[in-house]
Formats: C-alpha cells, structure tokens, sequence
C-alpha cells in the first residue's frame, strides 16, 4: 500500500514544473503550519483527488472514502500544527492516509482476541 500511496501522490508535472510545484507545495505547508487556512486548502485542492482515488482503491466505498479524506487532512493540518512541516507535505500526507487506512482496517476486524 505505501507504494501506491507515494506513487499517487508523486505524480507531478515533468522538469522544472515538477520542481517549482514541489517547493510551491512545501512553502504552502509551512505556511499551513502557521495557522494559514488559505494555504492549507490549496493542499487540499491539489491532493485530495488523489489521496480520494487511493482510498476509493483499498476500500470501495464512496461515502465513507470521503470521510476517510476529510479525516486525512484533519490529520495532515493537525500535523502541521505540531510542528512536522520540516518533514515534507508529501510525506505528512502519505503517513496520514497510511495511518486513516490502518485505523480503518482495525475498525472493519473488531476487537483483538484477549
């Protein structure tokens, strides 16, 4: 799943586009992590598409992909307010998608046997 994941998300335009709009999106996030809503909803704009794409891909379900997606970015811009903006937007926004996934698995299995 975590290559899926980065391979999604890592799609960007060729060259020097796909440069600029990766330091665009790293300034974005930074300036996320300042409490800039703004910024924060080009993010999701840019990504959420294909963080939905991913979750629709592992658990087929329309209306409670989108809930995983908005829980995602809850993750992603709580995330940013701790502090891991240094880590990299695409990075936050994988480990988030992996974690509301993982979350979800252990949810759909119920509770461990004692």
């Amino acid at each position: 799943m975590d290559l899926l994941v980065k391979s999604v998300l890592h799609r960007l335009p060729e060259g020097a586009d796909a440069v600029l709009r990766a330091q665009d999106d790293e300034m974005l996030f930074a300036s996320a992590a300042t409490g800039d809503l703004d910024s924060f909803e080009v993010l999701v704009t840019r990504y959420s598409s294909a963080v939905l794409w991913i979750v629709r891909s592992r658990i087929g379900d329309g209306a409670l992909a989108d809930d995983v997606v908005i829980a995602v970015f809850c993750q992603v811009w709580h995330a940013a307010q701790r502090g891991v903006a240094g880590q990299g937007f695409v990075r936050v926004l994988s480990k988030a998608v992996g974690a509301c996934l993982t979350g979800l698995d252990r949810l759909r299995c119920g509770p461990r046997p004692a």
